[in-house]
């Protein structure tokens, strides 16, 4: 192997490495502010429903309807209970058929966390501790961050196709790099 062929292969490997690291840094704190960013949205419907519920003492199908009109972009598969710590009951559910999803989340619950942030499977959980006239509730709310999930599917094809074709222009840029440090 040449000198110019050996400085080309060297350049080309360090900034390939440099350029992967950059890269990798870009799809770890876009996925942690995406998830940052969907836990807040989980967190404010909790908030809309207890609200809603508590506050103005309205029916469940009243609830629902004021919470569905009060979002612009709805969330994946959202399910939205309220658990009474003393009665050990669900007093709300947006999904009563399904219930027992948040059901095995319950024993997790701890009077000294106000919030707990859970993932399962797809599925990410929010549950906050409130106190509200001397009863202890814990709101509950999961959805699946679709959104979240193609932007990440998408940042990664750009991100490789961007990766591919510098290492195609380091190929070149380092050949004729090698070949003006090696000119007499």
């Amino acid at each position: 192997m040449n000198i110019r062929t050996r400085l080309t292969y060297q350049f080309a490997f360090l900034v390939t490495l440099i350029l992967l690291f950059f890269s990798i840094g870009v799809y770890f704190f876009s996925k942690l502010y995406l998830e940052k960013r969907f836990y807040k949205r989980l967190q404010d419907r909790a908030i809309t429903t207890t609200t809603l519920l508590f506050d103005l003492q309205q029916t469940d199908s009243t609830v629902l309807r004021l919470i569905d009109a009060s979002e612009k972009e709805p969330l994946l598969n959202e399910n939205i209970s309220v658990y009474n710590e003393q009665s050990k009951t669900i007093l709300f559910s947006t999904n009563p058929a399904n219930s027992q999803f948040h059901e095995q989340f319950i024993t997790q619950l701890t009077t000294t966390a106000q919030t707990l942030y859970l993932k399962k499977d797809e599925y990410q959980i929010v549950a906050i501790h409130l106190t509200r006239g001397g009863s202890n509730n814990w709101v509950i709310v999961s959805g699946i961050d679709q959104t979240g999930q193609d932007a990440l599917g998408d940042l990664k094809k750009i991100l490789t196709i961007m990766i591919l074709a510098a290492i195609l222009l380091l190929g070149i840029s380092g050949w004729i790099y090698a070949d003006r440090a090696l000119a007499p």
